[in-house]
């Protein structure tokens, strides 16, 4: 009888212990706040773009071109790409490292694309224009191959800037 007793009690403060564990815990998560390199992209769908940074032996042939792949695949990824006015500009930037002495055949390459847009600085009271939210690959190949290492981090960059506006969806 003693057994049976002690069974209805453990029962019923197991039964109040996990009733009370499922109404202490919130029933619907909150929502966290993106933080403010991604909300600052909210409602982005048309930009400008450029290359403001490639070393002056790349030519201007290529230059060219790799604008007009990185154009292709941000309009791949849904955006509008637009010649005029003051909106947002999002910079392709690279840069080139190479070490002749230790991997002769080697290079380095760091690829960085920046939305640039007005904001204002509540300290200065003043509206400017900033980078406000970027993206960086990096990766290593041969000299050799230099082209399609540029095209695929371009590709690349474009893909992980689609990914990055996309997280206030």
């Amino acid at each position: 009888m003693k057994t049976r007793k002690q069974r209805t009690i453990v029962s019923a403060v197991m039964t109040l212990c996990v009733v009370g564990i499922i109404t202490a815990a919130p029933m619907v998560p909150e929502k966290r706040k993106a933080p403010d390199e991604v909300r600052c992209l909210s409602a982005l769908t048309s930009l400008r773009i450029g290359i403001d940074e490639i070393p002056e032996w790349i030519s201007q042939d290529e230059r060219q071109r790799l604008l007009a792949l990185f154009q292709t695949k941000i309009e791949n990824q849904g955006f509008s790409v637009v010649t005029d006015g003051d909106g947002p500009r999002l910079a392709l930037q690279y840069t080139i490292a190479m070490d002749k002495e230790s991997v002769p055949d080697g290079v380095a390459l760091a690829t960085v694309v920046a939305v640039h847009q007005g904001v204002k600085v509540l300290r200065l009271d003043d509206e400017m224009t900033l980078p406000v939210a970027s993206v960086l690959s990096t990766s290593i190949g041969k000299k050799a191959n230099l082209r399609q290492l540029m095209e695929r981090e371009t590709i690349k960059v474009s893909r992980m800037f689609s990914h990055f506006t996309h997280m206030n969806e």
